[in-house]
């Protein structure tokens, strides 16, 4: 049943997922070389699924259950060529955090965390820096 309404609170909140953005210096195949290497760098990303030709990367995070949690990670990090060898890397994230606790099963909402969202993306776009050099 938890199974059930963590997949639908990821399914309605995939429009509310949190978005960063930063242009690189490099050409979009560095740039998106970079950003596939820092997500399989994050300890917390299961499944790096890249799409080359849409320079496109589908992630996927931890599942981690407890007695009294479930959280999922999953996102889209995306590289639209610039101008003069400029890219711009922008990184979705959703962090839907799921509890059983009463309360929060009488209201069935899920409580999505934008601060540990946006912390993940710029930790992302980070590393891609590092990677990059810049």
């Amino acid at each position: 049943m938890l199974a059930i309404v963590l997949l639908l609170a990821i399914l309605q909140s995939s429009s509310l997922a949190s978005s960063v953005s930063k242009t690189f210096k490099g050409t979009p195949e560095q740039v998106f070389a970079a950003a596939e290497k820092s997500l399989r760098e994050d300890s917390r990303v299961i499944a790096v699924k890249p799409n080359h030709k849409e320079l496109a990367i589908r992630f996927e995070g931890s599942r981690s259950s407890g007695v009294e949690r479930y959280s999922a990670l999953s996102g889209d990090a995306s590289v639209v060529p610039g101008i003069a060898d400029n890219c711009r890397l922008t990184i979705s994230v959703n962090d839907v955090h799921v509890s059983s606790s009463p309360g929060y099963l009488g209201s069935m909402g899920p409580a999505i965390s934008k601060e540990s969202e946006k912390s993940f993306a710029n930790s992302v776009l980070r590393r891609v820096r590092r990677i990059l050099g810049q």
